[in-house]
């Protein structure tokens, strides 16, 4: 029963990192390559969303920022933000296109708004 769990854990986060390319284009960090950054100054990437701490996707997430951290030396953080504590989704939605924030997880009728091909889902 666990492998669908993380089949399904997996997909939202390839989906979230879809949709991190939107926002990341417009914040200093990324306008830097992550070689620059070291473990004592680290490149600290953003990600909201308005699960619960506890909710399978959440820890999903918590795991992803987990490896990426060990995976880059500490040089890439990644902070994360649940339970809605930065706003709701289409705010987290603004947030991406402004460079506030560099990843969000949010329902596909969500992003339906700024891409018509979503309603299908």
């Amino acid at each position: 029963m666990k492998k669908p769990i993380a089949l399904v854990a997996a997909m939202s986060m390839a989906a979230t990192l879809v949709l991190s390319g939107c926002g990341a284009n417009g914040s200093p960090a990324a306008n830097k390559m992550s070689t620059e950054y070291t473990a004592e100054n680290p490149m600290v990437l953003t990600l909201a969303h308005n699960l619960s701490d506890v909710h399978t996707v959440s820890q999903a997430m918590q795991k992803f920022a987990d490896d990426v951290e060990a995976e880059t030396g500490g040089r890439i953080k990644i902070k994360i933000y649940p339970n809605g504590q930065l706003g709701s989704e289409p705010e987290f939605l603004e947030q991406l296109q402004a460079g506030v924030i560099a990843m969000t997880k949010v329902s596909a009728p969500g992003l339906a708004t700024y891409c018509e091909a979503y309603n299908l889902l």
